[in-house]
């Protein structure tokens, strides 16, 4: 992620209060456990992922403020497996690897963690998920496996090892691994391990292979778990069907199909799928079928009364498409080469709109998935910056010790002396007299920081909307309105800038500056739209005090969000009156209107407010507080239909 965007995670994060409390809340918390957040976000983890990972990060703050080990590696592993569990398989590397690292090792060892090296194989797996095999072996190497984890550091290694394409690694792996487990009468890992040597022969076309096969299909039989059976069964008819051995293929399927018929009950108990089991292996029958010219038989084992519901038109909504469509697709081309053209088509119409219903399933699913992906793995970085909050908290609960320090040697001082004690508290008074005085100051002149803070936001952003209409001179080749801008934009500028250092300014060069930005995106926008400006003649524009740049943002989101568009017969409406000794500013347009231009707005605009708009709010809400006085601002649609729109802002003078 670059720089940029990770202020922008950062700023996002730092600027929400109600984020900034909650959190200062949990560290603040004596009464919050790590253990207690982390049962917490087990609920939520698949219901609720945003309050899942919300107690995930106050576990991991309250864990770097307790400082343990045991408290961090806790958070580390529940973090793997959030990001586990939504398939951010390199974030959940990150974090098991972060919960095995050297010192905890050591603690884990302390205290007896027998679940430590479980973490290690995690880690290593999630890498491989990641693409990152090299890092997986890179974990497997810095630690040496127990005993009783010999076998499967083995089979992790030799993943890897598959992986990376190093195929001869990998199989004296696997041959190590399944060697134990032969000693140990270990039937299942035995199995599958003999699978994956199988894979290898495979993979460097040895003849062993189908010898292979054929053994783990024999050790699968000693033992009771009928999923692997039906696993190794289905490799060896798949090792058929690439050596094109039509008898042997169709045997092991049809075997497999008995297989799961006889043991129904015990599959389901085991959450296997037989329904889309079967119909994957009648399937891959029809075809070699029909590859052997045998498409009587193709069409029978796809038209039997149990398969002919799976293919038909009414259950395009639920399964498997993807077999499904396989299903019409090969019927289909049985009742072609038995020359049924009818049923062919009929079938082929089944095909295609199976294919069109999986398209569009892959589309909502790839779409789903990017965004799931994008959300999730952005939270690993409000994860890092809680470091530098725990800082920030540090630093207060010091200052609170501080206090609670001196409170505690003034209570003895007075105990010490009566007399004192008077005395002390006169001083007291005064001290609190003189620094609530100093405090009410100072929040005064952070406010007026504020405030200048804002005003000088708003400079930059206003000049980088003028310079995007040079642009749009210069992108239409059009020199002369290009030089005329520019020239324009230069008195504006120098404008801008003789008022960027003041508090108030005239409401006479504000006036200036107003008309000044009309003539340039009038210039830019000729055909678009007509102003007029009205100013009450009545108000004294070199006395009266107004703050700068404060109708500008209204003004610019009134042409850019409601007039630009428009074809033609756009109408600003400028005005400034004296009301009462209240300045009445009004902004009204004849543009499309709000909701019309939130309609027409890009995903990402929509996440965006416009910053001239936010930032005059916030300077309207601090001089309210600086001066004691209300600033009525409304924004309402002119037409009931919601075109047009018109802003009011109501400022009584603002002179202590």
């Amino acid at each position: 992620m670059s720089l940029l965007v990770f202020s922008a995670v950062f700023g996002q994060v730092a600027k929400s209060s109600a984020y900034n409390k909650r959190m200062k809340s949990a560290y603040n918390n004596p009464k919050l456990s790590v253990l207690g957040l982390l049962d917490s976000s087990d609920i939520y983890i698949i219901n609720d992922r945003d309050k899942c990972f919300g107690f995930l990060e106050q576990a991991y703050l309250l864990s770097l403020k307790r400082e343990g080990m045991m408290f961090q590696y806790m958070v580390y592993r529940k973090l793997g497996a959030y990001y586990e569990y939504y398939k951010q398989h390199d974030l959940a590397a990150k974090n098991y690897e972060n919960s095995i690292d050297r010192k905890q090792f050591k603690y884990s060892k302390d205290v007896g963690d027998n679940n430590y090296f479980d973490f290690v194989l995690k880690a290593g797996e999630q890498y491989r998920l990641a693409s990152k095999p090299q890092n997986s072996l890179d974990i497997y190497k810095k630690h040496k496996a127990p005993k009783d984890r010999i076998v499967d550091f083995s089979e992790a290694k030799g993943d890897a090892y598959f992986d990376l394409k190093d195929y001869s690694k990998a199989l004296k792996e696997y041959k190590y691994a399944e060697s134990l487990t032969r000693e140990h009468k270990d039937y299942e890992q035995n199995t599958l391990l003999k699978l994956k040597i199988a894979k290898i022969y495979s993979a460097t076309n040895n003849d062993k292979e189908l010898q292979v096969l054929n053994q783990a299909n024999t050790t699968s039989m000693a033992n009771s778990n009928k999923k692997l059976q039906i696993e190794t069964e289905s490799e060896l008819a798949d090792y058929y069907l690439q050596k094109q051995l039509p008898e042997q293929e169709i045997i092991a399927r049809n075997s497999i199909i008995t297989n799961i018929d006889n043991n129904e009950k015990e599959l389901k108990g085991q959450n296997v799928d037989i329904e889309n089991i079967k119909l994957n292996e009648k399937v891959k029958i029809a075809k070699t079928y029909n590859s052997q010219s045998k498409s009587e038989d193709a069409i029978a084992i796809l038209e039997d009364d149990d398969f002919a519901l799976t293919i038909d038109k009414q259950t395009i909504e639920s399964g498997n498409l993807e077999l499904k469509k396989e299903a019409a697709k090969t019927l289909s081309e049985a009742y072609l080469k038995m020359g049924n053209e009818q049923k062919a088509l009929q079938t082929y119409e089944q095909y295609v709109a199976l294919l069109n219903k999986l398209y569009k399933q892959k589309e909502e699913e790839f779409s789903s998935i990017s965004n799931l992906n994008k959300q999730v793995s952005e939270s690993q970085w409000r994860i890092e910056f809680l470091e530098k909050n725990k800082e920030i908290y540090d630093a207060e609960l010091l200052v609170l010790a501080k206090e609670q320090k001196l409170q505690d040697e003034n209570i003895k001082f007075q105990r010490w002396s009566i007399a004192t004690l008077i005395a002390f508290v006169g001083l007291l008074i005064i001290l609190l007299v003189v620094g609530l005085k100093r405090y009410r100051l100072q929040q005064k002149h952070n406010l007026f920081l504020d405030l200048k803070s804002l005003r000088t936001q708003m400079n930059p952003h206003f000049i980088f909307n003028a310079l995007n209409s040079v642009n749009g001179f210069i992108a239409r080749n059009d020199e002369l309105n290009a030089n005329k801008y520019l020239v324009r934009f230069s008195k504006l500028m120098r404008s801008i800038l003789d008022n960027s250092e003041s508090d108030f300014i005239p409401l006479s060069d504000e006036v200036k500056l107003l008309e000044l930005y009309l003539q340039l995106e009038h210039s830019r926008f000729a055909n678009k739209f007509s102003y007029n400006f009205e100013l009450d003649k009545t108000i004294d524009v070199s006395s009266y005090q107004i703050p700068p740049m404060l109708i500008q943002p209204y003004i610019e989101n009134a042409i850019w969000h409601g007039l630009r568009y428009k074809d033609s017969g756009g109408l600003l409406s400028v005005s400034i009156t004296n009301e009462n000794d209240i300045l009445a500013i009004r902004v009204q347009d004849n543009g499309i209107g709000r909701k019309k231009s939130k309609e027409l707005k890009s995903e990402n605009q929509k996440k965006m407010k416009s910053r001239g708009i936010k930032n005059t709010q916030k300077r309207l809400e601090i001089l309210e507080k600086i001066y004691k006085k209300e600033i009525q601002l409304s924004i309402s649609d002119v037409e009931n239909s919601g075109e047009g729109t018109r802003v009011e802002i109501l400022i009584p003078r603002l002179e202590e």
